[in-house]
């Protein structure tokens, strides 16, 4: 089982401040801006200190630093802010020997993306984290959630990088997952061998925010 931290540095501005208010404070207020990345990344390292101390098998942290249309400031500001800190946030698991697989902006699959298309032309070269719909577990019965499961094990299981998660999170309004769920992990279907370390249900997260606004979405930023 992985370890994980979803809002590492420029995630954690978006959750923290909203699109709106840290695209307005990065070009004007770069040098404080600053204070700010640099108080997040002590967190994370903290979180990183913690996780290391458990003997985890891998650990997955993400950080979503772009959007559809591309980088949201520009890459001197990233070379800047951003990048050199995470080695610092990494430093605690690398030195442990913990291996850290860092998310961003792709092969973490929501449900609308097919997994058996990306299971063969992927499933024995990248790491896929993917792709249970949190919209069956939050409205469908606990077959249904069975189901689901089964769907995603099934195909990621000969995967040697397959993670399972909900690849659109999991709301703050489901429960705890059925033991139907929990089973179906287990045993899979057919009388297959488990998951075991490489499966996952559920993941660091929360409900996915809606894009910034195009305009904004093209702010070059400083440097």
């Amino acid at each position: 089982m992985p370890g994980g931290r979803y809002d590492t540095l420029f995630s954690n501005c978006i959750r923290t401040f909203g699109w709106e208010m840290f695209l307005a404070s990065v070009p004007h207020h770069e040098e404080e801006f600053d204070r700010v990345l640099e108080g997040f990344t002590e967190i994370s390292i903290a979180e990183s200190e913690a996780w290391a101390r458990t003997g985890l098998e891998v650990f997955i942290t993400h950080d979503d630093i772009a959007w559809t249309e591309g980088l949201v400031f520009s890459p001197a500001w990233y070379r800047r802010h951003v990048i050199p800190r995470y080695s610092r946030i990494w430093e605690p698991l690398k030195r442990n020997g913990s291996p850290v697989i860092f998310l961003s902006d792709g092969f973490m699959f929501e449900p609308v993306v097919p997994l058996d298309l990306m299971v063969a032309k992927f499933g024995r070269t990248k790491v896929l984290v993917c792709n249970g719909d949190c919209r069956i577990l939050q409205f469908g019965a606990k077959e249904d959630v069975s189901r689901e499961v089964r769907r995603c094990v099934d195909l990621g299981r000969d995967c040697p990088g397959y993670f399972m998660a909900l690849g659109n999170h999991i709301p703050n309004t489901i429960s705890t997952p059925s033991s139907g769920c929990a089973g179906a992990v287990r045993g899979g279907s057919g009388g297959s061998p488990p998951l075991s370390a490489r499966g996952r249900w559920g993941g660091p997260g929360s409900t996915p925010r809606a894009p910034p606004p195009r305009a904004m979405a093209r702010s070059r930023g400083p440097g």
